[in-house]
């Protein structure tokens, strides 16, 4: 019911921006959120409610209006403020992401809790001296192209033989693929379920992390956010925000891109990662 917005200035009114894409795509998409608000007089921005607490802290002139269930029309509570204009939080990207050039270099633009973060660096210290690494390893439901996006953990062995502590980024049910990975690969890989619960805690964590690798899924999308080096596995036949070529991504300055050769093979990228963590964290690291 509210006046499309085309990216003009809107000084003196308040913009509706709406969460109408999925999680990790509204964590790429807030990095026009200040765009947006330098055009407009308010912003209230519509999410879903796992980001609320997050969108709150980074941008602290809008209203965050956590939504269940948003769409382009999702219809605000009675007692919100009149709204004068909207757009879907997908269409910003058209009007300040048009050029390379425009994508900004910037250090993270969310903001996780510092005390949060404080705990959780306590806790990768005490699992002892070297680098701490976050892992995720598959992505996706079946609609989303699972299929290309998970690989098995016994796969990253010539990673987890370097001098680097590995944590569990992985949400969803993996105690499986812990169990299999200890008894047969006697390697361990501590994993905190409250730390993977909680959006809050998920982002403390990757602050407290030197380093996260992960398959194409959400927590990419909040280490590149929150400005945090994120090596990235994708694969041969890639979604439109890895591009089709290259190991920059544009969203993210401290993302780099590891793409397999050839489909189903994930050796050569998961080799390639091994051996820049070889030259980034030698083994007199520890």
């Amino acid at each position: 019911d509210f006046a499309r917005w085309h990216g003009e200035q809107c000084s003196g009114k308040t913009l509706l921006i709406v969460g109408e894409q999925g999680f990790g795509d509204q964590i790429m998409f807030a990095s026009c959120f200040n765009d947006a608000m330098r055009r407009a007089g308010r912003c209230v921005i519509e999410c879903d409610p796992r980001l609320a607490g997050l969108f709150r802290r980074s941008f602290t002139s809008a209203n965050i209006r956590p939504v269940v269930h948003a769409g382009e029309h999702s219809v605000l509570p009675a007692q919100t403020e009149p709204i004068d204009l909207q757009i879907p939080m997908g269409n910003l990207p058209g009007f300040f992401r048009k050029r390379w050039e425009e994508f900004p270099r910037h250090a993270g633009y969310l903001r996780a809790v510092p005390e949060r973060v404080a705990y959780w660096r306590a806790r990768l210290d005490a699992l002892g001296p070297g680098p701490k690494i976050g892992l995720s390893w598959r992505g996706g439901v079946a609609a989303t192209r699972r299929h290309l996006r998970c690989i098995d953990l016994d796969q990253f062995l010539p990673v987890f033989d370097l001098p680097a502590i590995f944590v569990s980024l992985q949400y969803g049910d993996c105690a499986g693929d812990l169990s299999r990975l200890n008894l047969e690969q006697n390697v361990i890989l501590p994993h905190w379920q409250d730390a993977l619960d909680d959006y809050e805690e998920t982002a403390a964590l990757i602050c407290a992390l030197d380093l996260v690798i992960s398959v194409c899924t959400a927590v990419i999308h909040l280490a590149g956010a929150l400005g945090k080096p994120v090596w990235v596995l994708v694969p041969a036949i890639a979604e439109w925000r890895y591009l089709d070529r290259g190991e920059l991504l544009p969203w993210y300055p401290s993302a780099r891109l590891f793409r397999q050769t050839e489909p189903g093979q994930w050796k050569s990228a998961i080799k390639q990662i091994a051996e820049q963590l070889a030259g980034r964290f030698p083994s007199n690291c520890r």
